[in-house]
């Protein structure tokens, strides 16, 4: 679980301990800025080095749209692109399309 405002940090490491799971949820900061592609790149390269299973799946829980990373939204999609990961909802440009509900 990696919890983000103005830059990306690990609170949980891969687990299936649904207590760890919900301790790390119930830590969440809502503060700051909000470095939403920085953290899908830090993330998705995190599951790339360490997830042990061959289903993936990237969850993205954010309180506003991206206004502090320091990647470009281009770098982003070429990250996502060559390691053929997709991060859907509502499939938008290069797989990247995040929406508040």
């Amino acid at each position: 679980m990696i919890n983000f405002s103005d830059q990306a940090y690990l609170d949980q490491d891969f687990t299936s301990n649904l207590d760890k799971l919900q301790h790390g949820l119930a830590h969440l900061s809502m503060s700051g800025g909000t470095a939403l592609y920085d953290t899908v790149v830090t993330a998705a390269d995190k599951m790339e080095r360490s997830a042990t299973h061959t289903r993936k799946v990237l969850i993205v829980i954010t309180d506003g749209d991206d206004n502090s990373s320091k990647l470009a939204f281009r770098w982003n999609c070429s990250f996502i692109s060559r390691r053929s990961l997709r991060i859907d909802r509502n499939s938008g440009e290069c797989g990247l399309n995040f929406t508040r509900s």
